[in-house]
């Protein structure tokens, strides 16, 4: 079925909700117009990013040319006006060629919650506890809590909470997430190809989508450095653990072939997302280099709450399911231990269709220390996370400026130290199916246990970052 067809079939649909529609057909982008999100801060942000996004698309980017960006409650949109569901972006065209990018107002609303909270987080950094008891208030009814922390106004004491500095940081978001989609409506991403066809037909299809799943998210992570190691020989091409997942390839070659596909498109849209993000922040500087800087620290800043955020609220709901309540990370050991399975189940954390958001973050990010803030190339203080005293004894922007960077920085690195249990898990997931065969060898199960740290232990290790 060819997009044509399908927003077809979106139209008629909408076309039968009412008389009124159907004595007036009115084009896809009409009815996204007509839904565009009410709420005040959101508004602020969509009003931000449809000035600033024809700024990131560059000329080569044809297909993309005059993309419309929309934000509506994705609850009201009819299943058929996309082939797949995310919770956050999808990119489109309308009938007449029009690339569309609609983004979902809960979602955007959702990230307000991180970057309010995350504007004081201290208590949630230092104690694991905390962070997660706070994901779980949130998880409950995120529109009362989003209310909640409107109108707290202890945290408005200790943090900026105005409507205009949240809402740069919303804007910053959805200029990001937008940016994504646009990359998809660059690279012409067929979304026919996201619709994965079952593997229900063997008896073990959880752990083969599992398998293929995470192995692929290890090998994504081993590519940006982040490996087990002790582990990392046996997720080689050639290992047993890794022939197991070949055979799973040729017997689900379909569901394979699916899932390849959109991991190429899926980093594809990433790339192109980081190319926007960099043109934005680089057009922010012709204005004033103080404003770019600003820029960069609200988008290095938004990533990072929105990254630990959304993990833990992930972790969390699966923990909740999976274990009981935890306390923290350090409960997951026993948890998991007594049924390995529970790492298929746990796969299911990394998504089915956008790439892993932590990961995402830590590759823009990256991109930003490395082109940006040169931290890789740069003097001695350049490449520091920790900030030179003499700047910040010396007060004014400089003072401001150095604050910035280093607490950046230290962002970067701690979600760097912090992926260490998605990588975990990935890991683990990608060995069951061959752990499953080693059980059936020795006609017992093996024990294998993984231990998880606590943010406050990764804390503890960004101390030592140089």
């Amino acid at each position: 079925m060819t997009r044509l067809r399908r927003l077809s079939g979106w139209i008629a649909a909408v076309l039968m909700v009412g008389p009124c529609l159907a004595q007036q057909p009115e084009r896809i982008e009409d009815y996204l117009a007509a839904h565009d999100t009410r709420d005040p801060i959101a508004r602020h942000a969509l009003a931000s990013v449809r000035g600033s996004l024809p700024g990131v698309i560059k000329p080569a980017w044809t297909k993309a040319k005059a993309a419309r960006l929309f934000v509506t409650d994705f609850q009201e949109l009819p299943a058929r006006f996309y082939p797949y569901r995310t919770d956050s972006c999808i990119g489109v065209h309308s009938l007449d060629g029009t690339p569309l990018i609609v983004c979902n107002e809960a979602f955007l609303l959702g990230a307000e919650i991180a970057i309010r909270r995350f504007e004081e987080a201290r208590d949630l950094l230092s104690r694991e506890k905390s962070l997660i008891d706070f994901v779980r208030w949130s998880r409950v009814d995120a529109t009362a809590a989003l209310q909640r922390l409107r109108s707290d106004k202890q945290l408005a004491a200790q943090s900026d909470q105005s409507a205009e500095h949240i809402g740069a940081h919303l804007s910053i978001a959805l200029l990001f997430f937008a940016s994504h989609e646009l990359g998809h409506l660059v690279e012409g991403t067929d979304f026919g190809r996201y619709s994965e066809p079952a593997s229900g037909a063997f008896p073990d299809a959880a752990i083969r989508a599992a398998v293929l799943r995470t192995c692929r998210q290890v090998d994504e992570f081993n590519r940006y450095e982040f490996g087990l190691p002790g582990l990392e020989r046996l997720i080689k091409t050639g290992e047993d653990a890794r022939k197991v997942e070949e055979q799973f390839r040729s017997e689900v070659a379909d569901v394979y072939e699916a899932t390849s596909t959109r991991f190429i498109q899926e980093e594809a849209a990433d790339r192109v997302a980081i190319e926007a993000i960099l043109s934005h922040l680089a057009s922010v500087d012709k204005t004033g280099a103080k404003k770019g800087l600003e820029q960069q620290h609200l988008f290095m800043e938004t990533l990072f709450a929105l990254a630990v955020y959304r993990w833990y609220s992930d972790l969390t709901a699966f923990a909740d399911n999976t274990c009981g309540e935890i306390t923290d990370s350090r409960d997951l050991a026993g948890c998991m231990m007594e049924n390995r399975e529970r790492y298929v189940t746990a796969s299911r954390v990394f998504g089915d269709v956008h790439r892993f958001i932590f990961l995402r973050s830590i590759i823009a990010m990256n991109a930003v220390a490395r082109e940006r803030m040169h931290y890789y190339t740069g003097s001695g203080v350049e490449r520091s996370i920790w900030p030179e005293r003499k700047k910040i004894d010396g007060g004014g922007d400089g003072a401001v400026q150095e604050r910035w960077r280093s607490g950046d920085l230290q962002r970067f690195w701690l979600l760097r130290i912090l992926v260490d249990t998605p990588v975990k898990f990935a890991y683990t997931a990608c060995f069951t199916g061959w752990f499953v065969e080693l059980d059936k060898q020795r006609g017992r199960p093996q024990i294998f246990v993984m231990t998880f740290e606590p943010i406050e232990a990764a804390i503890g290790r960004l101390r030592s970052i140089p």
